[in-house]
């Protein structure tokens, strides 16, 4: 949609810059608010960026000056660098405020500037984990139940976007990513075992021996999701309020013994005895969002291992 405008909200996070990347490239215009849009590195060139956090009277501004084609909410409540899922348990109030108060001031601000297709990053752990992996994939009509904070506050932000599509002029849709994986992750979190042994096989001559855990998880390369929230911004028909976003399964020990491959590099796997066993992640269907977008993942755990060490190795971005 050349020369059309998409307003990113939290933009300059991990997922964020990608997405920023992915709507210029596909020929839009793209202004992001976001607090650390300040740092040079989240940002493509070609971005409008406002360096503020979205209160209503900043989103307001925008929204009546330029409307967008569409308005992407990114934004998560995250502290001290240890990822979402820790920084929800420490400050629960804090993260049921920003992920569901701050999705709400989007969709209040959106209604009044007439944008109707509004876009928001919801989450897997709106469903608990379980010690065997649990029963069949979820489907988007299994009511939530998560059991930890970030899960609560991404559950209430969907029954606050339930709600503005009932009583507001605006057509939320979320999207419950995965694990999402890639170049630029720069907090620690659930996705931190993967990341420490890619930063492992770029900078060193092989893979950690000894994993802390081993765990399995359904997984979304950063690309993909990029690629997915301009997928759905550019479809034309309606959209659902919610979707499972499209994701694989993947085990920290397959995702080692794949990088090896890959890498030539030398990695031993631990013994089961070795590693602890953590909860696994209820495994999401994604056969809704295929039925009716036909959007589909472009990367499978071999095709993200290896566009992950593309990057890095050309410098576009650390592993």
């Amino acid at each position: 949609m050349k020369g059309a405008h998409a307003l990113l909200v939290g933009g300059a996070g991990f997922v964020g810059g990608w997405t920023a990347r992915a709507f210029l490239d596909a020929g839009w215009r793209v202004t992001v608010v976001d607090p650390s849009a300040a740092i040079a590195s989240r940002l493509p060139g070609g971005c409008t960026s406002v360096a503020r956090p979205a209160h209503a009277d900043v989103l307001n501004d925008i929204l009546t000056a330029d409307p967008p084609q569409v308005a992407v909410g990114l934004g998560a409540f995250g502290s001290g660098g240890k990822g979402l899922l820790a920084a929800a348990d420490r400050d629960p109030g804090s993260a049921i405020a920003v992920n569901a108060g701050g999705l709400a001031t989007l969709l209040e601000a959106a209604a009044a500037a007439g944008v109707r297709r509004v876009l928001w990053t919801s989450s897997t752990v709106v469903y608990r984990r379980s010690a065997d992996g649990g029963p069949a994939p979820a489907h988007e009509s299994l009511p939530a139940d998560p059991d930890t904070t970030y899960g609560l506050s991404k559950q209430l932000a969907e029954t606050t976007a339930e709600w503005f599509r009932a009583y507001r002029p605006v057509e939320p849709t979320g999207l419950r990513l995965p694990l999402v994986l890639g170049p630029g992750l720069h907090y620690r979190g659930a996705a931190a075992e993967f990341l420490d042994v890619m930063i492992a096989a770029v900078a060193t001559d092989a893979v950690p021996a000894r994993l802390t855990a081993d765990f399995r998880s359904d997984v979304l390369y950063v690309k993909d999701a990029a690629r997915l929230l301009v997928s759905l911004a550019e479809f034309p028909g309606d959209l659902a309020p919610v979707y499972n976003a499209p994701s694989f399964s993947l085990q920290l020990s397959e995702f080692v013994r794949q990088l090896a491959a890959e890498t030539g590099k030398i990695v031993t796997l631990p013994r089961a005895a070795e590693a602890d066993t953590e909860p696994n992640w209820r495994t999401l269907s994604d056969a809704q969002l295929r039925a009716d977008t036909n959007f589909a993942p472009a990367f499978d755990v071999a095709a993200m291992i290896s566009d992950w060490l593309g990057e890095a190795a050309e410098g576009t971005r650390t592993a």
